[in-house]
């Protein structure tokens, strides 16, 4: 529920950021590369890193749930 304005923004808030990390976690499953990942969300590749392998999420619940979203939409 976040406009495409907001997920592509310099915003770093947490409820934002859940969202991107849980969209570079799958597309990485899917076997995107980081650098790839990075263009299709507007970042670089060492953020799509960072996002994947460092983050940890606010809402953990709240990540699970767009997971399931994600992977069976």
């Amino acid at each position: 529920g976040i406009s495409k304005n907001v997920f592509y923004s310099d915003v770093k808030r947490t409820n934002i950021t859940d969202v991107r990390h849980v969209v570079c976690k799958v597309l990485r499953q899917n076997g995107h590369t980081f650098t790839d990942i990075g263009k299709k969300i507007g970042r670089d590749y060492s953020s799509v890193i960072h996002l994947i392998d460092s983050y940890r999420p606010y809402n953990e619940k709240l990540v699970n749930e767009y997971f399931k979203i994600l992977n069976n939409g």
